[in-house]
């Protein structure tokens, strides 16, 4: 999980999986609904920190601030993410910002 092992440049497993099953539609036998709990349960055990935008887990993974990118996301979830995040079970957020409102809101359900 998460490109940990002996040595650095490990491929984070949860990254290869979703990409397999998610974007390529391979049955790699692993349950990606569970995978973020998963990486999310094993940062609890190793005490690492993971920076804010690392794909997947990172808590701005699927946060989405732009008003381009929000004005794209309410046309078609496909403009920016590849899966619902809800797959793999993440949840996608909408946070306004300099370039909109002051203010936080869950996005509609995709």
């Amino acid at each position: 999980m998460l490109g940990l092992g002996e040595r650095c440049g490990i491929t984070p497993i949860e990254e290869i999986v979703s990409y397999l099953n998610l974007i390529l539609n391979v049955n790699t036998g692993i349950n990606v609904k569970e995978l973020y709990n998963i990486a999310r349960h094993f940062v609890s055990l190793t005490n690492i920190q993971i920076p804010p935008n690392k794909p997947l887990i990172g808590k701005n993974a699927f946060v989405s601030k732009s008003s381009i990118h929000i004005n794209g996301l309410t046309k078609s979830i496909r403009t920016y993410l590849p899966f619902n995040p809800e797959v793999i079970g993440a949840k996608a957020t909408t946070t306004f910002g300099i370039y909109s409102k002051n203010r936080s809101a869950d996005r509609q359900k995709m």
